[in-house]
């Protein structure tokens, strides 16, 4: 039963643990995603201009 319990324990041990590195992971990766948007915002809104006035 004991080796059972401490399984069960590294079991979920380790499932917070990658929980909370999934979660860290994805907290960066939007954080990375917002200052490549912010930081290619303005290149987009020109070439969207761009293609708008060669439609024309």
């Amino acid at each position: 039963a004991g080796a059972v319990a401490s399984s069960l324990f590294a079991h979920l041990g380790g499932t917070l643990l990658y929980g909370s590195t999934l979660f860290l992971a994805l907290k960066g990766h939007a954080h990375i995603n917002t200052q490549a948007t912010r930081l290619a915002a303005p290149e987009y809104k020109k070439s969207k201009q761009d293609s708008a006035k060669s439609e024309i």
